[in-house]
């Protein structure tokens, strides 16, 4: 966008400048040098005194304007190395999206590749035949491999698992921001439960609605259940007296029947087959309801709730109280409830909502003998289901604009030369050795270069001394190990602390059954005080056990802090850009209304938005405003640059 010359005079104070398409220039500097050439073109403005008002207010200027150097070149990007293998998977070489020009004909192209000469690797290290959708897959696969290899996931069967269930879930769930106001992010509707079975197979189960920890308040109504009528409530059903009011037993039982059979009726007027309720449902409730064919659950979380309702296409009723006539009653194919026996003799009840809509959510059971392996499988699961979610979007924005893969090969001997020096002599550090071997984004066009301070001319810097070595921190292997095994003794504490206290079947004094009351002798009552308190030490010991592991875990926490990964897929997963508002009508001018500042955005975070959402709130909105106290110009008038390495947005 920044390849055309400016139009403007010819005189020789714009000529120098202005800049040519050859020149390769820091998107920052033309900015502000467009804006300044912008300003000096102006009738009645005066370029001499512009330029002093700049020197004597250097100080109103960014630093990085200051201090920058005009003969500053954008570092050419080595786009042809092959990169490394990471547990046994060849990653590609670097390509970039070219979009297909109906005006060229395929004999221009092949002529055009014939008379260039061969660079130092010419060829990709994989043949992906133009296909965008191929090179999305493969890079997913990479950063699969890249993960499991950090996490130190041993049974490889789970990553075929993974995988498909991962691509499933971001291709069938839909995210709809206009109309539903739904969350951006894609996890807010995927929910992954651990089962720690004794089983030797890893499976997982995808269930296509929800899943959450509750029984039915009746055993007797444990059935499966199809198509089931689903009625939600927030609230409670029970009878509440008005306080302050003095009154007998007898009228208030007889208030609290005829106000639960009111109730109940209203309640069976709409014919629900399953009641969802957040809070308690009286006795009597229950009674009636199971009478009814109701299955009753009680003290479901509002978050559970809202959930079931997003699957179901329920409405939460505020109150049992509340108007019936324009609530819509969920509908779900399969209600089930499932008993799930774990390896340490547990027993946890599941309640099933299945077969629901298959776009508005989703939930994964994993079972597997190793808790550990389930806490890293969860965390891999919801991470790539986002990373696949993000290249659906990408390949969508591509597809767009009818964008294929081609390989640009250069034509300039000096930089081939130059290029093959740098490859041949320069020896790579430990950090850039790891780098290249790393996978941090999906998606396969972004590469990350190394830091400065990483290359020969930082290694050789004189500000080297005042850093504490190693500048950038990255796990080894022998970091990896010891996660493995602090997350090993973390899981089996937890474990231990959930198992059942085992409790003697006869009590150790026959006192704990017939009380001190028939003490007959006062030995008798001294022993019972000395041994019945015997049974409470298992409690205190899991009490000592539990605030152990907190202690563990929050100094492991802030060990973590400390010593960051930088090379962790997880923390790359966010963007940074340099931001600046500036407006020629304003009376900042030629001076910025926002001054250029690094914004830092995490990837459907709470300060990201949709494309369109940012379209209607920053740049068609006429109530925004700048954020500048002494610009009253509209934002609308405003020109706001956005930079991320080479690559500038001007809105």
């Amino acid at each position: 966008m920044w390849g055309c010359t400016p139009d403007f005079g010819s005189t020789t104070a714009e000529s120098e400048d202005s800049f040519t398409p050859n020149m390769i220039k820091s998107p920052s500097l033309l900015c502000v040098k467009d804006l300044y050439i912008q300003h000096d073109s102006r009738p009645g403005s005066d370029t001499t005194s512009i330029r002093t008002g700049l020197r004597d207010e250097e100080e109103s200027g960014p630093d990085w304007f200051r201090n920058m150097d005009p003969d500053t070149i954008t570092p050419v990007k080595d786009d042809y190395k092959s990169r490394e293998t990471v547990g046994g998977c060849t990653i590609e070489s670097r390509f970039d999206p070219v979009p297909i020009s109906s005006g060229v004909s395929s004999e221009v192209v092949n002529e055009r590749k014939s008379s260039v000469k061969t660079p130092v690797s010419s060829s990709p290290s994989v043949n992906l035949d133009d296909d965008i959708d191929r090179a999305f897959d493969q890079r997913v696969e990479q950063l699969l491999s890249y993960l499991c290899f950090r996490e130190r996931l041993n049974d490889l069967r789970w990553k075929s698992i993974i995988l498909s269930m991962a691509k499933e879930i971001a291709q069938t769930v839909k995210i709809d921001v206009a109309k539903r106001h739904d969350h951006m992010n894609i996890l807010t509707y995927v929910h992954v439960k651990k089962l720690f079975v004794d089983q030797k197979e890893p499976k997982a189960e995808l269930i296509w609605g929800v899943v959450c920890n509750k029984s039915v308040a009746h055993k007797s109504m444990e059935e499966p259940l199809k198509d089931a009528s689903v009625m939600i409530v927030a609230g409670s059903i029970e009878y509440e007296r008005i306080p302050g009011r003095l009154s007998t037993l007898e009228p208030i039982l007889n208030q609290e029947v005829e106000f639960l059979t009111k109730q109940v009726e209203r309640i069976l007027s709409r014919r629900p087959s399953v009641l969802l309720v957040e809070g308690n449902v009286s006795r009597l409730a229950l009674d009636l309801l199971r009478h009814a064919g109701v299955r009753v659950v009680v003290n479901v979380s509002l978050r559970v709730l809202q959930r079931i309702a997003r699957s179901t296409g329920a409405d939460i009723l505020p109150s049992s109280d509340a108007q019936l006539i324009q609530q819509n009653i969920g509908f779900c194919p399969h209600f089930s409830q499932r008993t799930v026996v774990f390896k340490d003799g547990r027993h946890k009840i599941l309640l099933v909502f299945n077969e629901c809509h298959p776009d508005r959510g989703c939930s994964v059971l994993l079972k597997g003998p190793d808790a550990r392996e389930l806490r890293v499988v969860k965390r891999i699961l919801l991470f790539l289901t986002s990373i696949q979610y993000s290249s659906l979007l990408e390949k969508a924005f591509l597809n767009m604009f009818n964008v294929r893969i081609s390989f640009q090969i250069s034509n300039c001997e000096v930089c081939e030369a130059r290029r093959e020096a740098i490859s041949e002599n320069n020896e790579k550090s430990d950090f850039e050795k790891s780098l290249l071997s790393s996978v941090l984004s999906a998606s396969p066009f972004l590469y990350y270069e190394p830091p400065y301070l990483e290359s020969v001319k930082g290694r050789n810097c004189s500000l080297i001394p005042y850093f504490n070595l190693p500048v950038y921190h990255f796990y080894t292997n022998e970091d990896f190990d010891a996660r493995q095994s602090e997350e090993e003794n973390e899981v089996q504490c937890c474990l231990d602390r959930q198992c059942p206290i085992s409790v003697p079947a006869t009590p150790r004094h026959y006192y704990s059954i017939n009380g001190a009351r028939n003490a007959g002798k006062m030995d008798d009552l001294n022993s019972f005080r000395a041994l019945g308190g015997a049974i409470f030490k298992k409690r205190l010991r899991s009490r000592r056990l539990k605030s152990s592991v907190q202690s563990d875990s929050k100094e492991r926490q802030r060990s973590r802090c400390l010593r960051h990964d930088m090379l962790d897929p997880y923390v790359h997963q966010r963007v940074a850009v340099l931001f600046g508002s500036f407006s020629a009508k304003s009376p900042n001018a030629p001076y910025f209304c926002v001054r250029p500042w690094v914004v830092s955005m995490e990837f459907y975070g709470p300060h990201d938005m949709t494309l369109g959402e940012f379209l209607t709130k920053f740049c068609f909105n006429k109530s925004y405003e700048c954020p500048s106290s002494n610009c009253e110009v509209p934002m609308l008038d405003h020109s706001r640059k956005l930079v991320s390495y080479s690559v500038a947005l001007s809105v």
